[in-house]
């Protein structure tokens, strides 16, 4: 008899636990969506002494969805990722100092085009343009982790770098410095862009900005260390150099800990190419290629437009140091912006790069001193979009789940107007023999790239118009879910009550 009393009161209390989760309990999709996911569950535990039920446990929503007071922040912050954390903003520090190291080496390029050509004459003029312009960019961090892809990458472009030390043939610089070194900066910069928006939700574009401001402070600083390092250990010695300053890549990339997610997250392949299947998204990685074709000639043929024209050298590093300079005080002016006015990103996108390519024809045009100094702060300024903005510009087109993909694509598209910019340049001048040309020809491809952005900047508008619609459905969603689950523990609670007494 003793015996079926506890049974008896056990399955009381297991029905009663049952029944607080009924299927017609009028719970949100998102709450049933989680039920599925074995988060919503109702469990019992009990204990018996001397023939009594001790205690039953109440359902498990009180621990995953709100606790039994209704606390509706400590509700929200169970379902998501710590972002916006201290530790988030350690990471956006250690990316600031890897993009300075990564802007330094890429956007010096023009430097060591001018070191080549006089060290290698016998090479013709496109095959100098485009070992300079060689970055290629593979999506590793779906597949093996944003920390695991910039490990990598920081070890492939130091060592690139490094060996160059040891040879004095044309066609291995080419591999070293070309090839293993503009490889590995491609896929650390994947991995390091992908880690910083993840880490981020209310502050990702002041992150971003913030990521980015470090390729340009890079750019400014090897601007002006590159040529003194030249002038004394040689150009080689100076890669050696560069390849144990790009070694500390490796150490920053350490940082980057995965998120832990309250679901499962699937797995990927290393792309997603079904993003292609958007055609605004294919537009905008084309504009991305035209974008990177045009810029790629101000920092390969700068310094050689400066000196063809009579002017001396130091220009050249000058030029390029006020662009850095201005380029980041750019970039805070639109990172304030974008934080305090929330204005549309698309429009300052395509109006700036359309300024950008104006200017870039402009210098074409009247490529003497002063000119030369102004133009360059110019394009600085307005070509600072490309770092926060086109952030924003992909989040608005994939969404955040799909972010890493699309940094990948961007990249990809990066690295193929790059890889066109050296030989199409170099064909540009062996066919007029003038450095004006390639400037005026990179001015009209982005204008180009500006109108192929129309379509994109108005699909980026609804799209986001939709998504602050869904952000406001969501939140009041939230609201009536975390009453509804306080109201299930409250009931939880008195109903073991009874069954107690």
């Amino acid at each position: 008899m003793e015996g079926n009393a506890k049974t008896e009161d056990l399955q009381r209390g297991q029905q009663e636990a049952g029944h607080l989760l009924p299927p017609d309990a009028g719970l949100s999709e998102s709450h049933k969506q989680l039920s599925e996911n074995g988060i919503l569950s109702t469990y019992v535990a009990t204990e018996f002494g001397s023939g009594v039920l001790k205690s039953v446990h109440s359902v498990q929503v009180c621990e995953k969805v709100c606790e039994p007071n209704g606390n509706k922040d400590e509700c929200i912050e169970d379902l998501e990722p710590h972002l916006d954390s201290h530790w988030s903003f350690a990471i956006a520090l250690a990316s600031f100092l890897a993009q300075a190291i990564l802007g330094g080496h890429v956007y010096t390029t023009g430097i060591f085009y001018t070191v080549f050509r006089e060290q290698f004459p016998e090479a013709r003029e496109v095959a100098v343009s485009w070992l300079c312009s060689m970055p290629i960019t593979l999506a590793l961090s779906n597949r093996y982790g944003c920390r695991t892809a910039s490990i990598t990458g920081g070890f492939l472009a130091s060592t690139g770098l490094t060996l160059c030390y040891f040879t004095n043939n044309f066609y291995l610089i080419f591999l070293f410095y070309g090839v293993v070194a503009g490889f590995g900066n491609g896929i650390h910069y994947v991995g390091f862009v992908a880690s910083v928006s993840r880490y981020f939700k209310k502050f990702r574009t002041v992150a971003n900005i913030i990521t980015t401001i470090g390729v340009t402070f890079g750019m400014a600083l090897y601007a002006t260390l590159v040529p003194m390092l030249n002038d004394a250990f040689s150009w080689q010695g100076t890669l050696l150099i560069l390849g144990g300053i790009s070694f500390n890549l490796c150490s920053l990339a350490c940082i980057l800990f995965p998120i832990k997610h309250s679901t499962p997250m699937p797995k990927k392949k290393i792309m997603n190419f079904s993003l292609l299947k958007d055609k605004h998204f294919l537009l905008f990685d084309i504009q991305c290629i035209l974008c990177n074709l045009s810029s790629g000639v101000i920092f390969l043929h700068l310094p050689a437009l400066i000196i063809s024209n009579g002017i001396s050298f130091s220009v050249s590093s000058l030029s390029l140091t006020i662009y850095g300079v201005s380029n980041c005080v750019a970039k805070v002016i639109y990172s304030v912006i974008g934080y305090m006015f929330a204005p549309d990103c698309s429009a300052i996108y395509v109006s700036s790069l359309t300024v950008y390519g104006c200017a870039l024809i402009l210098l074409a045009t009247y490529p003497t001193h002063m000119w030369v100094i102004c133009f360059s702060a110019i394009l600085g300024f307005t070509y600072s979009v490309t770092g926060g903005y086109l952030v924003e510009v992909i989040l608005s087109l994939v969404g955040p789940e799909n972010i890493a993909d699309g940094l990948a694509f961007g990249q990809v598209g990066k690295a193929v107007g790059s890889l066109l910019c050296g030989p199409l340049a170099g064909l540009l001048y062996e066919s007029s023999e003038s450095y004006q040309t390639s400037f005026f020809a990179g001015g009209v491809i982005m204008l180009l790239g500006c109108v192929l952005m129309l379509p994109v900047a108005r699909q980026m508008r609804k799209n986001n118009r939709l998504s602050r619609e869904s952000e406001t459905a969501i939140d009041f969603e939230e609201e009536n879910d975390c009453e509804i689950g306080a109201d299930l523990c409250v009931n939880s609670n008195k109903k073991m009550e009874n069954i107690l007494s």
